[in-house]
């Protein structure tokens, strides 16, 4: 499966992509494409796909690959326009935002709101744990399609995974398995929230909260304090800085 976002061009600059009028007829099955097949996009647009040069772009990290060129090299002119395409037109709900590595900056100093919004993360992790880890990923897939959820999870979400769990497991806070995997379950969630953050949703599945509303607020703001929940399943913490150091615990 090609990923988002995906467009061809004709050798001379000239770029073809599916707009959101476009996917939106392909997610309610109003036409039978791939919305970021390069394929898909020279079928629909009646273009010789041996004559179309294949590229993808993701937004969020500005990453561009030449997929195949199968006309005149025009990839330069190509990444100058998709650079300065309003995504908006592409995929509505999609927040193009810096991607914040909280681990990169230590917050040795925690406010009274970071220590409420940890509670209230308690609350959240609490009553929708079953649900956060694949309603994140179920509510991208229906909302926008497959292809934009794995650009999310493939190209930074799996990597900022395994980097904090390794942190986690390294630090001195670890004193058995059984612990360590309270701690590397309580990472997963709070990570499926922060990429909760590049969506805006009227609604997201199997969760209670006003329409418009991100749910996952909370976790999501100490997330750009640079601060990571865990639970032990006995104590709360909030870990900072390249070593995820406990800045704050407390009992639950």
């Amino acid at each position: 499966m090609c990923n988002f976002f995906s467009c061809v061009s004709d050798g001379k600059g000239n770029i073809w992509y599916f707009d959101w009028e476009v996917r939106k007829k392909i997610l309610n099955g109003e036409l039978s494409y791939d919305p970021d097949s390069h394929a898909s996009i020279c079928d629909y647009y009646k273009l010789r796909e041996d004559k179309c040069n294949k590229f993808e772009y993701n937004p969020l990290t500005e990453g561009f690959v030449v997929d195949m060129l199968n006309n005149i090299d025009d990839s330069i002119r190509v990444i100058k326009k998709v650079r300065k395409l309003d995504f908006s037109s592409v995929i509505p709900q999609l927040v193009v935002k810096p991607i914040h590595y909280p681990l990169n900056k230590k917050r040795s100093r925690i406010s009274k709101k970071d220590v409420y919004n940890l509670e209230k993360w308690f609350e959240v992790e609490s009553n929708s744990l079953r649900h956060i880890e694949n309603n994140v990923c179920s509510s991208i897939c229906d909302n926008v399609g497959l292809s934009l959820w794995l650009s999310v999870w493939d190209n930074f979400g799996h990597f900022m995974e395994d980097d904090i769990i390794n942190n986690i497991w390294n630090s001195k806070i670890v004193t058995d398995g059984l612990f360590f995997m309270n701690i590397a379950s309580s990472i997963k969630l709070i990570l499926r929230a922060y990429m909760a953050s590049f969506f805006i949703f009227n609604d997201w599945q199997n969760l209670r909260h006003k329409s418009g509303d991100n749910p996952f607020q909370c976790g999501i703001d100490l997330w750009d304090r640079s601060l990571i929940p865990s639970s032990d399943g006995v104590n709360w913490r909030l870990h900072s800085g390249p070593q995820a150091d406990v800045v704050y615990e407390d009992i639950i």
